[in-house]
């Protein structure tokens, strides 16, 4: 009962979804794909079941498949008009190898409105039809006069391709030269240079080598799996608010720039590797591997320096004021809290000696004495000795009149050393901070106004 239903219905669905040239009533080809899978699909289990098919089920199936070869790119994937994405390849193959016998495609389809042009290994289709009908528009996008250019790949070719509003995809060639003001850029096997410029579309690269720039307004930045082809090569990448996230990237030279976007780094940093990072308000994070050594040059206004790594700082500096030192930190405050630290004036030299953190549950904070010394000049800053609390979380928190900076250490680092350099009273100024891990094979240079600093172990 449920097979003669379903026959006494199938010829319906056949006629009002199948347009006379072969294409789908959706205008999809990704919809296309899927109902000529259903309908390769019926057929094979009526054979199975040795019951006889509509007359219009092979029909149907034969415009289907000569239709979706229109839709095909040279590389086997689909167009991507209203909401279709590639596919496999070999998925579409097999397909049409169960749908058997069709032609080879026409140029033209009246009434699904696509047509096809080509030229050797250049390929054109362009959407000229009407929004499908009410009922199957599920999918239907804006699209009519939109098109896609596709062309073939020569070993060592270089493509330029500029568009307003559409998507580009460059797989496969050398060079490529990519621009759109708010299409989305896809670029995978590229050996030698990528360059791509955006306003408000997302950027993607893959499994590519060479020297790599690109730049995106509004959009995103996203590379996996890409390395320099030689020394030289660099990779660089900026947007205002989109995200920037790099895996696997191997440039010895590295250069990420956003205004207000997120930053995520994930994979091994290179020997001898110059990595710079500039944010105004985004927050970066680091995963560097267990063994990672570099030397950390920060300049900071009021974000954190959150690390998983031991980290040596070596000292810090207000990069808008001339340098005054301020005087020594006895190695141990507790031994002498009446004795008074060198004398010495605005231009005498001190250090600061390592704290290490305590064994008790709760540290006591020591508040260094400062000395007298003769009063500086109206307008200059004064230095003053800083307040350095180490607690039992193995958080290290510098503290001088007007401004405090933080490291916090993860309690995994217990045996972790913080030295501290000299602290300069200057409220709400740039301070550069200088820090080493292991022995500092790479340079990361980070510039923050107000974002995170997160080195994190992967």
């Amino acid at each position: 009962a449920f097979l003669t239903r379903a026959l006494r219905f199938l010829p319906q669905e056949i006629s009002r979804q199948v347009l006379a040239d072969g294409c789908h009533v959706e205008r999809s080809p990704a919809a296309h794909l899927a109902a000529l899978q259903d309908l390769t699909e019926i057929r094979a289990l009526l054979q199975a079941a040795q019951a006889q098919p509509p007359a219009s089920l092979a029909p149907a199936i034969e415009r289907m498949a000569s239709a979706l070869r229109v839709l095909r790119h040279g590389d086997g994937g689909l167009a991507l008009f209203n909401g279709s994405r590639e596919e496999i390849p070999a998925l579409i193959d097999l397909t049409l190898t169960q749908a058997g016998r069709g032609g080879r495609g026409v140029s033209a389809m009246t009434e699904g409105g696509f047509q096809r042009l080509q030229a050797g290994r250049s390929v054109v289709i362009l959407d000229c039809g009407v929004p499908p009908p009410p009922g199957t528009d599920r999918l239907s996008h804006a699209g009519t006069l939109s098109m896609e250019m596709s062309v073939g790949r020569p070993h060592g070719a270089t493509v330029q391709i500029q568009t307003r509003d559409g998507s580009i995809a460059i797989a496969d060639v050398a060079t490529a030269y990519a621009g759109s003001q708010n299409g989305d850029v896809d670029l995978e096997r590229i050996t030698q240079v990528a360059e791509v410029g955006t306003i408000g579309g997302n950027i993607s690269i893959r499994e590519s080598k060479g020297r790599m720039d690109l730049n995106s307004a509004g959009g995103s930045v996203i590379a996996e799996n890409v390395r320099s082809a030689e020394d030289s090569d660099a990779f660089e990448a900026s947007t205002v608010s989109g995200e920037i996230e790099l895996t696997q990237v191997s440039h010895a030279l590295l250069n990420v720039r956003t205004t207000t976007g997120n930053m995520l780094l994930t994979g091994p940093l290179a020997s001898g590797g110059r990595y710079g990072i500039n944010t105004m308000s985004g927050n970066v994070t680091l995963a560097l591997p267990a063994d990672a050594s570099f030397q950390l040059n920060a300049k900071i206004s009021g974000g954190d320096i959150i690390t998983d790594f031991p980290l040596t700082l070596l000292g810090q500096s207000v990069s808008t004021v001339p340098a005054v030192r301020a005087p020594r930190v006895p190695r141990n405050p507790r031994s002498a809290p009446g004795t008074p630290s060198a004398p010495g004036g605005p231009g005498a030299q001190g250090t600061a000696g390592a704290q290490e953190a305590p064994a008790a549950p709760e540290a006591p904070t020591t508040r260094a004495p400062v000395s007298p010394r003769t009063p500086a000049p109206a307008g200059s800053p004064t230095a003053a000795a800083p307040v350095v609390i180490v607690n039992a979380d193995r958080k290290v928190t510098i503290t001088t009149p007007g401004e405090t900076v933080t490291v916090k250490v993860k309690p995994t680092t217990v045996d972790s050393v913080v030295r501290v350099g000299p602290i300069l009273v200057n409220p709400h100024t740039l301070r550069r901070i200088s820090a080493i891990c292991g022995t500092g094979d790479a340079t990361i240079s980070v510039a923050s106004f107000s974002g995170t600093l997160h080195l994190q172990k992967n």
